[in-house]
């Protein structure tokens, strides 16, 4: 498809949202080095590994129920699945509800732990990803806002970057975050976050007075994000901003990972991911739920997630020519953005007024 096609069929998909694209950053700043990504890629490895005991099997897509589907990419056992209708890309024998719960909460005594929450856990970096991954983010949903302030939810609010550049702006931010030593971590920092998991019967009560309910990289690691999104969506006032943020397919990444799947660390990652979403899968995932666009913002790392992944699959260690290439990032990610080809999209949406609740 032109990438001039592929930005007509984005807006009419999403009309009349506002389309944004690119977000600068530079995944050096964070020290993601290829040796970093073989050493998160093994551990990464290593609890696929241990939970493959423990899955079921998902025969048809989970956002639009279709059967049809064809094999994407296997990654340390887990197959991911392209849906024939919606394009969504799902893992089609994951771990079952209580293993994917307990690589979140630290409860399985074995260990089997997500990798990445270590990652996040990381001090050395965490206000360069406050002040640039989170802070644009919390700038880019402020400017949907009709009023200043009130109350900002962020669910799997992690480590708590959200909320402090949320709390910065002057929203009274609260984190909901299910692993205890994610929760400790962020009050570290001065962030509130309520230990708890969000459920349908629980949302109506912790997501009372909000003006904001973000999900930041949350619904993919969801077993049902329907679920989870009808939930919030009863749960908010009409005039609640319902953020979500996602990780997109078609994408550079997603080519990434199936050129690479030994060193898969994000985006199709498992057992962390059970999802990648197209713009027609989330729309029918928000549309369904009630929920009205008012932006989309599409942004990545795939150009890094290219050069890194061939780097580490081929054992090689940074270099000058590698840095010379990632120099070029800034040049390169906006085309492949603006062609419909980004790795993310955050949708900024809020329920329509017709949607009881």
């Amino acid at each position: 498809m032109h990438p001039g096609q592929a930005r007509s069929r984005m807006e009419e998909l999403w009309h009349p949202a506002e389309l944004r694209f690119t977000k600068p950053f530079d995944m050096r700043t964070l020290n993601r080095t290829p040796s970093w990504r073989r050493e998160i890629a093994r551990g990464q490895q290593a609890i696929s590994e241990a939970v493959l005991s423990a899955r079921h099997t998902v025969e048809r897509c989970p956002i639009c129920g279709e059967s049809a589907s064809s094999c994407f990419v296997a990654v340390y056992g887990f197959h991911y699945r392209e849906c024939g209708a919606c394009h969504h890309l799902y893992c089609s024998n994951p771990p079952d509800a209580e293993g994917v719960k307990n690589l979140y909460t630290g409860a399985d005594d074995q260990g089997k732990k997500t990798i990445q929450t270590w990652t996040y856990l990381d001090s050395r970096h965490y206000q360069t990803r406050v002040e640039t991954i989170a802070a644009p983010k919390v700038a880019y949903v402020n400017g949907f806002c009709t009023k200043p302030g009130g109350r900002w939810i962020d669910v799997g609010s992690g480590a708590g970057e959200t909320l402090v550049a949320a709390a910065s702006t002057g929203f009274e931010a609260v984190g909901l975050e299910c692993d205890p030593a994610e929760c400790a971590f962020a009050r570290e920092r001065g962030a509130t976050v309520v230990e708890e998991f969000l459920t349908g019967s629980n949302a109506a009560e912790l997501l009372k007075g909000a003006a904001v309910v973000s999900l930041f990289n949350v619904l993919e690691h969801t077993e049902d994000p329907g679920g989870v999104t009808e939930a919030i969506s009863a749960a908010v006032e009409p005039d609640c901003l319902v953020v979500i943020e996602v990780p997109r397919h078609p994408s550079l990444s997603s080519l990434s990972n199936s050129l690479f799947p030994g060193v898969s660390c994000r985006h199709i990652v498992p057992p962390d991911h059970l999802h990648v979403f197209t713009d027609a899968s989330l729309q029918r995932l928000t549309s369904r739920n009630g929920l009205e666009p008012l932006g989309l913002w599409y942004f990545g790392q795939d150009y890094y997630d290219l050069l890194s992944s061939a780097m580490a699959s081929a054992d090689l260690p940074a270099s000058s020519l590698y840095s010379q290439a990632l120099d070029l990032n800034s040049l390169i990610q906006p085309v492949i953005d603006q062609a419909g080809l980004s790795d993310t999209m955050i949708y900024v949406g809020r329920k329509r007024s017709d949607v009881a609740g």
